[in-house]
């Protein structure tokens, strides 16, 4: 469960506090830390930070695949947005550690897609983005209480047959500045801005130390039967087409 210095700060925040560090890597964070990721509706995985997630999580990946439920393009040269992409914007899809995956991974919508042609505007990201995290952030308060108290968290699912696991510190990067490449510092004002309900968590750790090229997997997203990991080929796991 959180820790009582987590439940007391989280009763007394009223606006979200940002704690920067600037050598710290989502990926070496503890077990059960939050890694929140600005994502987009068509279930890719495709750019920066996301693509170290997707070679390493494929079964998270997997998991974030299917709640996008893309469709193929007529052409089948790529996935695009299926008719309900639309209604995830400004949600956030709260996946729970696995046997491969030691980290809660939580998927803000915030953009339907991600290249820069086809995103959405700043304006509604930023939006999107405010929505998102409070989304996650209720979701885990819900959680939390269930753990601590029982009873049904209103989340469907898993979360309302099981104790899920602990919940740890919420962990991002600037979000939403490279995928998206919105200026971090509106982002920043936005996340600040948030006007916290009681219970919510009240600390983000947002982590900004950088990869060089090399460090970060390459994905070739031209064929979505697919993958392409620095050049070798990975099968898109299986039931995921």
């Amino acid at each position: 469960m959180a820790s009582d210095s987590h439940r007391r700060a989280s009763q007394e925040a009223k606006h979200l506090d940002l704690e920067v560090n600037e050598d710290g890597d989502m990926l070496g964070a503890s077990p059960f830390t939050v890694l929140v990721l600005s994502c987009n509706c068509i279930g890719r995985w495709g750019f920066g930070t996301a693509t170290r997630f997707a070679a390493r999580f494929p079964s998270v990946h997997k998991r974030y695949w299917q709640h996008c439920n893309p469709v193929l393009s007529d052409d089948k040269s790529a996935w695009i947005a299926g008719p309900d992409s639309h209604k995830l914007l400004g949600t956030a899809l709260l996946i729970p550690p696995n046997d491969e995956c030691e980290y809660w991974i939580a998927c803000l919508f915030t953009s339907i897609y991600y290249k820069l042609e086809q995103r959405d505007p700043d304006e509604m990201i930023l939006v999107n983005t405010a929505k998102a995290m409070m989304d996650m952030l209720q979701q885990i308060c819900a959680i939390e209480l269930r753990n601590l108290k029982g009873g049904p968290t209103g989340l469907g699912g898993v979360a309302e047959e099981v104790k899920l696991p602990t919940i740890g510190e919420l962990v991002t990067n600037k979000i939403s500045s490279i995928g998206f490449e919105v200026a971090w510092d509106k982002t920043e004002a936005v996340l600040k801005g948030l006007t916290l309900k009681q219970g919510m968590r009240k600390v983000l750790h947002v982590y900004t130390k950088k990869f060089d090229d090399e460090e970060v997997p390459k994905i070739d997203g031209l064929d979505p039967e697919r993958h392409f990991y620095n050049k070798k080929v990975v099968q898109t796991p299986k039931g995921l087409n």
